[in-house]
């Protein structure tokens, strides 16, 4: 290897290293802000969470509800403190997001692809929101109307 060529490799694998580094920084900071926020919060009953963040959408109650629970019960938080649009990236990067996947597509009996959850933000009204897509793609399949 020339030693340009050399000296290149170095500083591209410097770059990739402090790239990498600052990536691992900013998601621990995301780590730290929410669980700062979250700490602080008190509860927020299923209720008043769809009347906040839900009554505009076209989310089904209950799915939004059902959809904290798998969070917190995955994440190991108390769901009634987690929030809609918590960004759980931090989290995501960290863990495979694998089981949580799964234990939204058993509970609602639908199929969540890699290639949509992987563009999905890692927020529960996100989720809700795809969770709900796939069911109403799904009932459309089953009853064959558009």
């Amino acid at each position: 290897m020339s030693a340009p060529a050399a000296i290149l490799a170095i500083l591209a694998a410097a770059l990739l290293f402090w790239l990498a580094w600052r990536f691992e920084w900013l998601l621990e900071l995301g780590e730290r802000e929410f669980n700062e926020a979250y700490r602080s919060r008190r509860p927020l009953s299923d209720d008043t969470m769809v009347e906040l963040y839900f009554k505009d959408s076209k989310v089904d109650p209950i799915m939004a509800t059902e959809v904290r629970r798998i969070f917190g019960h995955q994440l190991q938080y108390d769901a009634l403190r987690l929030f809609p649009d918590d960004d759980f990236t931090f989290v995501f990067v960290e863990l495979d997001a694998v089981e949580l996947v799964n234990e939204l597509e058993e509970f609602f009996k639908v199929e969540l692809p890699d290639a949509d959850t992987s563009q999905t933000k890692a927020t529960i009204r996100a989720m809700s929101e795809l969770v709900q897509r796939k069911l109403n793609e799904k009932a459309k399949r089953v009853g064959g109307f558009d």
